[in-house]
């Protein structure tokens, strides 16, 4: 409607492949911003790459100093927490001979939150289990890994507080986003892309272990997370708000 009466018009596209309504857009607007270079490709090659807006909070965000033991963040958005919630619970068997080595905040979303807290009790594990966590930014700066889906915002969080991730992208989400922002991040080398129907106990309690005993390859996922990050995303879209205005 704004190209139509002629009205300056900027679409923003937060995931790595562009939703249906900014792809037919995009040729009619004055201009495109988009978090992540490969959507240019999507749009006919128009958008200024100005990262995803975040929380003004995660703003200098830093890393704590590690601790002895290693902390696990998990949490599964608002969608898809309870497949997400099944295959950590699945892990525990496989981790609870090394229990005492891990430290663990999962938000477990309303609906599941007694089964998830039983089975953490029943294995004896240091976990703090809540139905959201609302400090998120301090539970990011704790972190030595995200267990996570992959939606735009999470991942822009992930980047701007440099943590290495699994991704298990949201099979349900629509056209497939998730995995291509997930991609995004494996292929640069900041996480690892595990997908939901390969998300099986053993696999994930093994790739966990692996992590917490490299951790040379936890800081270069760490750096290679914190490169993908675009703290003035909010400031560039400003910015090409008031080109349009001016």
């Amino acid at each position: 409607a704004g190209a139509a009466l002629r009205i300056p018009t900027l679409i923003h596209e937060q995931n790595c492949y562009p939703g249906l309504t900014n792809r037919l857009l995009a040729p009619w607007v004055r201009k495109v911003a988009v978090s992540f270079e490969e959507s240019r490709h999507y749009l006919g090659g128009r958008g200024e790459v100005t990262g995803n807006p975040i929380r003004a909070s995660f703003k200098g965000a830093r890393r704590k100093a590690r601790g002895e033991l290693f902390f696990i963040l998990v949490f599964g958005g608002s969608q898809g927490a309870r497949a997400l919630n099944s295959a950590v619970l699945d892990a525990l068997p496989y981790l609870e001979p090394q229990r005492l080595s891990f430290r663990v905040l999962h938000g477990t979303g309303s609906a599941d939150l007694a089964r998830v807290m039983a089975a953490y009790a029943g294995r004896g594990f240091d976990a703090t289990i809540v139905p959201y966590i609302t400090a998120i930014r301090e539970a990011y700066e704790q972190a030595d890994l995200v267990i996570a889906r992959a939606g735009a915002s999470t991942v822009s969080e992930i980047a701007a507080c440099g943590k290495a991730s699994i991704l298990v992208p949201l099979p349900t989400a629509a056209h497939d986003h998730q995995r291509y922002n997930a991609r995004k991040f494996a292929e640069a080398g900041a996480a690892i892309l595990v997908e939901e129907s390969a998300l099986g106990g053993q696999a994930l309690a093994s790739t966990i272990l692996a992590l917490r005993d490299d951790p040379s390859r936890v800081v270069a996922m760490e750096r290679a997370a914190a490169s993908l990050a675009r703290p003035d995303a909010a400031a560039r879209i400003a910015d090409m708000v008031e080109e349009l205005i001016a």
